[in-house]
Order: structure tokens, then sequence, then C-alpha cells
């Protein structure tokens, strides 16, 4: 499936790449790889490969803990949080500095705000579940 255009979510997760989490992660990332194409050269080893690697690290902790238990998930999915607020406070930075405009910070920061309200739903789901059927 191309994440540009996303499917409802199903009726059972198959893969990584079913959670609307993952999905709207790597629209994001791919964002923050537009966004820092008019960065100033000066900014190519600095705040572009930190905010790059933060985004890609997003979707990436998703799908490399979504086949790990719910308690090895749950860390994963709270390093893709972290990696979440470390992106949110570059993009503020990069508006701050001016190589992003308000309205393209503004919509960065909607899109970071949304992933991260996925992002903790999923965590709550994995803990209620992990309180209904404990490991033995």
């Amino acid at each position: 499936m191309h994440i540009g255009a996303m499917a409802s979510a199903p009726a059972t997760v198959q893969s990584y790449r079913d959670l609307i989490a993952w999905q709207k992660s790597m629209v994001l990332a791919r964002e923050i790889y537009h966004a820092t194409e008019t960065f100033p050269r000066v900014e190519t080893y600095g705040l572009v490969v930190q905010l790059r690697r933060a985004a890609i690290a997003i979707p990436s902790k998703i799908a490399e803990g979504h086949e790990l238990l719910s308690g090895e998930y749950r860390q994963f999915l709270g390093h893709a949080l972290g990696s979440l607020m470390e992106m949110e406070t570059q993009i503020i930075l990069a508006e701050d500095l001016g190589y992003l405009d308000r309205e393209k910070s503004t919509k960065l920061l909607q899109h970071t705000a949304e992933v991260g309200k996925i992002l903790h739903g999923l965590l709550r789901s994995l803990r209620h579940r992990m309180q209904e059927f404990p490991n033995p």
C-alpha cells in the first residue's frame, strides 16, 4: 500500500503497515524531509540531520517493536514518542531561527500532535490488553 493513500483501519492488524500510527508518522517524515530541503547549507549536518533522524525514528520504532511482546512493544512506542517530542522541539527552534515560516511550522506541529495522540492511544490499548491478558 502506498502511504499517500491511507486505507481505512483494517479489522485486524496484519502488519505494522496497517497501523494508522505508522502510516501517519511516515507522512510526517516525508513532510520533514521536504521542509528541511530549504534550510541553509550550514545546517546540513546540524538541524537538518537531527530533524530527519528523529522523523525516521518514529515509524521505524513502531515497525521494529510491532512483532515483540506487548511490554517490549510499549518500550519501543515510548521511544517513538521521545523522538516525536525531540522533533517537535527542533521544529520550534527551526521557526525561531527563521528556517521555517509560521504557517509551515504550525502545520508540522499539528501533525506531530496528531501522531502523538495516536501513539498515546496505542499505548493505552496495549496497557489495557496487558491488564486483561497478563503473561503467565
